[in-house]
């Protein structure tokens, strides 16, 4: 019962399976780290969002309620619109004059 050296042969060097283990095991490290540094960002971003979010509703609670006590925005708008069309037509008056004086 002599027995063949092919059947006592080991097919991998445990050296080996140890190194790659360490290696995969670093990837996920890796990709973990990775992963954490995401969620952070995402998280910043979140935030910055929330703010803008909050200072959009105080923007628009102060129109509505500019809106409900000052007779609307939309009326300051309109005036505005009509003095400016008043000192345009001043203005152009003014012009007039000066170009039919010169």
């Amino acid at each position: 019962m002599d027995k063949s050296p092919k059947d006592n042969s080991v097919t991998g060097k445990p050296v080996d399976i140890i190194s790659s283990a360490a290696a995969t095991h670093s990837v996920y490290e890796n990709e973990i780290e990775g992963l954490k540094e995401a969620i952070i960002l995402k998280d910043g971003i979140i935030q910055n969002q929330l703010c803008t979010i909050k200072q959009l509703t105080a923007e628009r609670d102060e129109l509505a309620d500019r809106d409900e006590t000052s007779g609307g925005w939309q009326n300051e708008i309109m005036d505005e619109r009509k003095l400016l069309a008043i000192l345009l037509e001043r203005e152009t008056v003014r012009i007039k004059k000066l170009v039919e004086v010169g």
